[in-house]
C-alpha cells in the first residue's frame, strides 16, 4: 500500500469555452473521486500562456493531463495542440481532445496534429 503522504493529486488542465460541456466534465471528475487540481480556461491564448508559466500564470503547477476543447474562441484548441506538441518543454504532456463533434476530420486531424486521444 502506497502511503498517503506520497499520494499528490493529478493536476488536469481544462481548457472549454462551453459552460455546459465545463461542467459536466468538472462533475465526472467529482463523482469519480480521483485526487485532482482541476484548473479551467476558456481559451487557447490562455491555455498557452498557463503552459508556458506566463503573465498572471508564473507558478502555476505542470499539468499531468490536458483536456482540450477544439472550438475554442480565438486560438482554437487545433492550433492549442500544434503548439503543445511542438514545445520540447510541453509535449510530453497528455492532451485529450473533448468535442462534441462527430466529423471523422475532426478525429484524424486530432491525431494526426499527436492528440493522446
Amino acid at each position: 500500500m502506497i502511503p498517503r503522504q506520497a499520494l499528490r493529486p493529478i493536476e488536469v488542465l481544462l481548457v472549454e469555452n462551453s459552460p455546459s460541456d465545463a461542467n459536466l466534465t468538472i462533475k465526472g471528475f467529482s463523482n469519480a473521486q480521483i485526487a485532482n487540481n482541476l484548473h479551467r480556461l476558456e481559451d487557447g491564448e490562455s491555455a498557452m500562456n498557463y503552459l508556458r508559466e506566463q503573465e498572471e500564470f508564473t507558478n502555476v503547477p505542470r499539468p499531468n493531463l490536458t483536456l482540450l476543447g477544439l472550438n475554442l474562441p480565438g486560438m482554437d484548441g487545433r492550433e492549442v495542440l500544434t503548439e503543445i506538441k511542438s514545445d520540447p518543454n510541453l509535449k510530453s504532456i497528455p492532451v485529450v481532445i473533448i468535442t462534441t463533434s462527430n466529423d471523422e476530420q475532426d478525429i484524424l486531424q486530432s491525431y494526426n496534429l499527436s492528440a493522446n486521444c
